[in-house]
Order: structure tokens, then C-alpha cells, then sequence
């Protein structure tokens, strides 16, 4: 298990706060439900960050932001523009990326000690030597235009939640 220490008790706040907004219900345990697990390589719902939390899967906050960031753009893209899920899901990531805002990058676990890995594993990228993992580099030239082109594709009232969650992370 691992240590739990200021990094731990964050994300674990973020988590608390997650599940007690009144939209959270429908976002606890997605991944039972096998629409979502067939459109999804790695589903994620909020009881799946939890349980990864707590069995040591995540090492850094980054890995737990990341994990969330995934899980919210998984939800947006797969709802339909004008439904409540799409407007809950915008205002559950825009709550989340605000709580984020208080962690910070810290790290779970001590330096030099190894928590004990989930058998279901993180699904994120491991960084080798100096390689910057996708959330410490800027994004490449095709990962962009990829990015400009899902955007392009939301309509016109959604551009503003996305405009505040991309406010939020920068202030």
C-alpha cells in the first residue's frame, strides 16, 4: 500500500469532493456499464481512480490528474452535444480541474520507496531516463492538429465550459 502522505490526502480530497457534487452519481461506476467499456480502451470512473488510489497504482499526483483528465475526456467525447451528461460531465471537469488547482504536483510516495502495483495496473505511460511523460511536454505537431480538430468538432455552447477549464488550469 502506498505511503500516505500530503500528495495522498489531496487527491484523496479531490476524490471526496468529486463524489459529494450532486452531479457525481452517474460518473461513480461507469465502467460496469458495457456501452462505455466497449467504446473505451481504458475505462475510467470515478470508483476506478479510487481504487487505484488506495491500492497504490497512482505514484505522483500526476499520474491521479491525468487519470481524471482522461476519464472527463472520455465522458465529453462520448456524449452527445445538448444532453445533460455532456453539460454535467463539462461542469464535473471544470470542478475538477479547480480542485486540481489546489493540489499541485506532489508526490504520492516517498522517493525510494515502491508501493505495491494493482494487478490492473495504471494504463498510463512509464517515462524512461529523462523522457518527459505526455503531461511535462508540450504536445507534438500532430498531437495539436488532433487536438484543433476534436475542438472544431463541439458545437458552438460548449466552446465556453472548455474556454473555463482551460482558464482554470492556467490561473
Amino acid at each position: 500500500m502506498c505511503i500516505r502522505d500530503r500528495g495522498y490526502a489531496r487527491c484523496e480530497e479531490i476524490l471526496v469532493q468529486l463524489n459529494n457534487h450532486p452531479s457525481a452519481r452517474r460518473f461513480f461506476n461507469l465502467s460496469a456499464s458495457p456501452e462505455y467499456t466497449r467504446l473505451v480502451s481504458d475505462p475510467l470512473d470515478l470508483n476506478t481512480m479510487q481504487q487505484r488510489l488506495k491500492n497504490g497504482v497512482y505514484q505522483t499526483s500526476e499520474h491521479f490528474i491525468a487519470d481524471g483528465r482522461k476519464f472527463w475526456n472520455n465522458v465529453m467525447g462520448l456524449s452527445q452535444p445538448g444532453t445533460a451528461l455532456r453539460s454535467e460531465s463539462m461542469e464535473m471537469a471544470k470542478y475538477f480541474e479547480e480542485l486540481v488547482n489546489k493540489l499541485g504536483n506532489v508526490p504520492l510516495v516517498e522517493t525510494g520507496k515502491n508501493p505495491q502495483k494493482s494487478s490492473k495496473g495504471h494504463g498510463g505511460k512509464k517515462t524512461a531516463g529523462n523522457r518527459k511523460s505526455a503531461t511535462e511536454r508540450p504536445l507534438s505537431s500532430q498531437e495539436k492538429t488532433a487536438l484543433k480538430q476534436n475542438i472544431m468538432k463541439l458545437p458552438q455552447e460548449d466552446l465556453q465550459g472548455i474556454i473555463d477549464i482551460i482558464q482554470s488550469s492556467v490561473d
